[in-house]
């Protein structure tokens, strides 16, 4: 009896509204004698219709429907979710939603489709081009109208979907704004990224200044550029100093990489392990709780060094190597994922295998990202050298300019005076540092202030070949085979028995003799070494070797060395 009345009742109101809509149907552009009907006018049991949703990336299995068709949405409900007057309830909301948003925008929304699906694998609604997934509880609530906001209008940004939501349908309040931001620990909030509207994640003081910012900023667009402005604004970056302007405070300043990351989502799914997924365009980043980065801040901060040294990676590839640009590219822009990983001290070292990246330090991520940008579809363990070398060289500046640390030559060297180390160890250190510093005089490639990864591989890798020595406490003293877990001989005979730092530089010298686009070249097209340097691995190895003591034979001579 319940539902029979529950029926009854929508449809009275319904045909309320669709005679209404009768009276005061607008005009068809270019007709002058057909009104356009009242959406709300198709949502009744007569056009009720079976459908089915296909698969698709991103939502891979295709289920039934019973669904309403109305000229500003589809809104399907899968089958064994509901009856015919709970879609038809659904249908109702979902069109009064979008006239609502509609009539706040000025703008002609396009038009969608709504699946209220049974079970979401994530916390929230789902939009997925012009349409979107989400429960009917998710309906009924009104947690789905972000994604909706998202799919009427195109805006894949979170940031845009959450200020319209509050604007729209909330109470927008910036008067807290000025105290949050005056403290400069906050200032990452202002990008808006999505991981700051995930309560579990960001906290609720960080989640209200991010919904409020979001609104805010949206508001201050549509106020200044109207609705194509905010639709083209990319983060919130754009408008920030003049929006802090208005309500009297400083703009907190977002880093580098604030762009690339405006279009981010982000999930708690069902995974335990699991603290969140973030998508930013072609590439997932899923976060294993206990990995290095925890906090929205953490989160939002790895995502923008992320990019920024993968521009730098990208481009030093293009000038040294330019035959290789185009591929890096197009691997660059095709999906793959990085998973970061719990505690390296647990697990091992960072990998990549083809387009999955397992990443356990941040600081590797970039020497990870070569790999795949220079994946070739094989694993040669001949070459393992020239791999793992090539990912280094590529990926040194790329960590020492997006991930800076100031330098210290004297905490350094008080560090290992005071380290419970061995007096052998100790000299060895020292040495290096001293040696690093030196060559640091010479090259100003690098930020003065800024640790040069490459120059600092260098020399641990000129002290250990030179010094015959390599200290148990380095992660560099395992060879490239120990750390694939495979065997290898002696370093004058497989150049699989070098170390990372000694086989980056090994790389160098190559370069510095025959040029990095033969080199490379040459590691593309699976040549032979002696068919690159014209010699075999023993001799070069040699000449590698004499080469150095030629150059810094005498820093180790020095009696006060």
């Amino acid at each position: 009896m319940k539902r029979f009345i529950i029926t009854i009742t929508a449809l009275i109101c319904l045909l309320m509204l669709s005679g209404c809509a009768k009276e005061s149907g607008t005009e068809v552009p270019g007709s002058s004698s057909s009104p356009v009907p009242d959406p709300l006018a198709y949502v009744d049991e007569a056009n009720i219709k079976d459908g089915r949703h296909p698969r698709e990336e991103g939502w891979k299995n295709p289920f039934d429907t019973r669904f309403i068709d109305t000229p500003l949405a589809e809104v399907h409900v899968e089958n064994g979710g509901g009856s015919d007057s709970d879609l038809l309830s659904l249908a109702g909301t979902v069109v009064s939603d979008i006239r609502t948003i509609s009539s706040f925008t000025g703008e002609e929304p396009r038009k969608i489709a709504v699946y209220a699906v049974n079970n979401l694998l994530r916390d929230r609604a789902l939009p997925l081009d012009d349409h979107l997934f989400c429960t009917a509880a998710d309906i009924e609530s009104g947690a789905y109208r972000e994604a909706l906001i998202g799919a009427c209008f195109d805006l894949p940004e979170v940031w845009k979907q959450v200020g319209l939501a509050e604007l729209i349908f909330g109470e927008p309040d910036e008067s807290g704004l000025n105290e949050y931001y005056s403290d400069e620990a906050h200032a990452l909030t202002a990008s808006c990224a999505a991981v700051y509207f995930i309560p579990e994640i960001a906290g609720e003081d960080a989640l209200s200044a991010a919904r409020q910012t979001a609104a805010g900023v949206a508001a201050f667009i549509l106020d200044t550029g109207g609705f194509d402005a905010l639709k083209a604004a990319q983060s919130t970056a754009e408008a920030l100093p003049a929006w802090a302007e208005k309500l009297g405070f400083d703009a907190p300043v977002l880093p580098e990489g604030n762009a690339e990351t405006a279009a981010m989502t982000a999930y708690i799914d069902r995974i335990p392990s699991r603290l969140c997924v973030m998508k930013i365009g072609n590439i997932t980043m899923t976060v294993k709780k206990g990995a290095f980065a925890q906090t929205a801040d953490e989160l939002y901060t790895f995502a923008c060094r992320f990019f920024v040294g993968a521009d730098i990676v990208l481009r030093q590839i293009g000038e040294e190597a330019p035959f290789l640009s185009d591929i890096a590219n197009e691997h660059f822009r095709a999906p793959f994922t990085i998973n970061l990983l719990d505690d390296p001290t647990q697990s091992g070292l960072s990998t990549t295998w083809g387009d999955t990246i397992d990443l356990r330090y941040e600081s590797s991520v970039w020497h990870e990202l070569v790999h795949w940008l220079l994946w070739k579809g094989d694993d040669d363990t001949s070459t393992m050298w020239l791999q793992e070398s090539a990912a280094e060289h590529f990926s040194y500046n790329a960590k020492s300019l997006a991930k800076r640390f100031p330098e210290d030559r004297d905490g350094d060297r008080a560090y290992y005076m005071n380290a419970e180390l061995s007096d052998e160890a100790r000299s060895f250190y020292l040495q290096a540092l001293d040696l690093y510093y030196g060559e640091r005089e010479k090259d100003t490639s690098i930020p003065s202030d800024i640790v040069d990864y490459r120059m600092l591989s260098r020399a641990t890798a000129i002290c250990t070949l030179l010094l015959e020595y390599d200290p148990a406490e380095a992660i560099a003293s395992s060879s490239l085979a120990d750390a694939r877990g495979r065997k290898a001989a002696e370093k004058a005979t497989d150049p699989n028995a070098l170390t990372y730092p000694e086989a980056a530089l090994l790389l160098d010298y190559l370069f510095d003799n025959y040029g990095p686009e033969t080199v490379m070249r040459g590691y593309w097209d699976n040549t032979p070494l002696n068919g690159i340097c014209g010699m075999e691995y023993p001799e070069l190895y040699q000449d590698f070797i004499a080469s150095l003591r030629e150059e810094y034979g005498e820093f180790f001579s020095d009696p006060e060395q």
